[in-house]
């Protein structure tokens, strides 16, 4: 039996944001997109794109996001397996498995990807920066230290 992670895949923007690097011309603007992929089974993926337009931006994430491709194991209640914390620069992130029909009790942008992935009764809280990259690593690196680490790139 094969393993087909693109049944049923879908995508949350979860971040645009226009950069800008001075030189000496003057300003040159570009658009930041954070995007996610995930089936709801599991499998969820990150990327990062910039370009001068949000569309190519987006196809850039997208593709970026295709490449980095994880897996992360989900109890029959749709939870994470234990308590479970992580800590990326200044931010960090702390979440623990609810029983069912308890929730997603999280920040926002943790309940996309969270979802993305399919867990559905999971509580967490974040302490210290709200930058959405930093928090969405946090994040990544709390669910791996409860994996056996798979990572399938394309």
């Amino acid at each position: 039996m094969s393993i087909n992670f693109t049944d049923n895949l879908n995508s949350k923007l979860l971040e645009i944001k226009q950069v800008s690097r001075t030189r000496k011309g003057g300003r040159h603007r570009r658009f930041r997109v954070l995007l996610a992929i995930g089936n709801y089974q599991g499998w969820v993926g990150i990327g990062i794109g910039k370009a001068i337009t949000v569309m190519e931006a987006t196809e850039k994430a997208r593709v970026s996001a295709l490449k980095h491709i994880y897996y992360f194991n989900i109890t029959h209640s749709g939870s994470i397996l234990s308590y479970t914390e992580a800590k990326f620069k200044k931010t960090k992130i702390i979440l623990k498995p609810l029983s069912i029909g308890k929730g997603l009790i999280v920040p926002s942008l943790l309940r996309k990807i969270l979802e993305l992935i399919g867990y559905r009764n999971v509580w967490g809280v974040l302490i210290g920066s709200n930058n959405k990259l930093n928090m969405l690593r946090a994040t990544l690196e709390a669910l791996l230290k409860l994996n056996t680490k798979v990572k399938v790139t394309i």
